[in-house]
């Protein structure tokens, strides 16, 4: 089967949006006989898309340029002038947004983690829209959800928010969840030996990601903060960008690790079998891949 795959990310970039595509793409070559790459694709006009995003942030207003038609169309437009030269014989996009204005008689599916009716409310970049810009995210969303083959969903709430606010009910709508990104994940002999040589003089949490606040960063200094108060000497190990505090004695900053990066790589997974919890208190996130990544050694969220 010839698949193309579509995405605004560059299915070579391991760290856009948490490693999914690139992960997502490599599991899929290694299991059809041909996977071809649009990607990525442009969304709307930049120059346009920059005017009208100054013009809605000296507003005091957020902007999703993406999550529009002047967003969505020239993605749809790049896919569309290379499916007669590629002769697909199905189309897989990461997300909704390459969808919602493609025409075409191939089938399309795509697996995306969450709805944009199911983010407004949580997510910073999500909060402050104008009415317009929400009212014409949700006719995109509902567009795409609607005209797609299959519609995939990492969470349950992702695929309830398309059938109950988006109004799909032709069965169309499943949830695949997603895996651990990862290369090399442990055997179960090698998890249960890292798991029963972790110190124990000391509570290593770790936390992983960006977003210091969303993730509840602060949260989980917090939690270190109360354990070592109460008799038990903790540690919170921080792999991402340095987060927007003071030093602290309990903070160990590793930094950002790539999974692209052989000794980052081996590094990251030393992290996750020397620690002994993922501190990750959140206070939005859709599917968390970093949950499955430390599930995959053992290490209790």
């Amino acid at each position: 089967m010839h698949v193309a795959f579509v995405s605004q990310y560059a299915p070579t970039d391991v760290r856009a949006f948490s490693g999914a595509p690139y992960f997502m793409a490599r599991a899929l070559r290694d299991r059809l006989s041909r996977l071809s790459f649009i990607a990525p694709l442009p969304i709307g006009a930049p120059v346009r898309g920059r005017v009208s995003k100054l013009r809605h942030r000296l507003r005091g207003e957020g902007y999703l340029r993406a999550h529009t038609w002047e967003g969505v169309r020239p993605m749809a437009d790049r896919i569309q002038s290379q499916l007669d030269t590629l002769k697909p014989d199905a189309i897989l996009a990461p997300s909704t947004l390459p969808l919602a204005s493609l025409e075409t008689d191939l089938p399309t599916a795509f697996w995306a983690d969450a709805t944009f009716e199911s983010n407004l409310l949580f997510y910073p970049e999500f909060t402050g829209l104008p009415m317009s810009n929400v009212a014409e995210a949700h006719a995109v969303e509902k567009a795409a959800i609607q005209r797609t083959t299959v519609a995939a969903f990492a969470t349950e709430h992702g695929a309830r928010s398309a059938e109950g606010y988006y109004g799909v009910s032709d069965g169309s709508v499943h949830v695949v969840p997603y895996g651990a990104n990862l290369d090399g994940v442990p055997s179960a002999d090698q998890v249960l030996d890292a798991a029963a040589a972790r110190p124990h003089g000391t509570c290593q949490l770790l936390y992983v990601g960006g977003g210091w606040v969303r993730k509840g960063g602060d949260v989980a200094l917090r939690v270190a903060e109360e354990l070592t108060a109460g008799g038990i000497p903790t540690t919170l190990t921080v792999v991402g960008p340095p987060p927007p505090v003071d030093p602290h004695p309990l903070l160990r900053i590793e930094g950002f690790l790539r999974k692209d990066n052989p000794t980052d790589r081996t590094r990251l997974g030393a992290l996750f079998s020397q620690s002994h919890f993922l501190c990750m208190p959140v206070r939005a996130e859709d599917f968390g891949c970093v949950f499955a990544e430390a599930a995959a050694f053992a290490l209790p969220s």
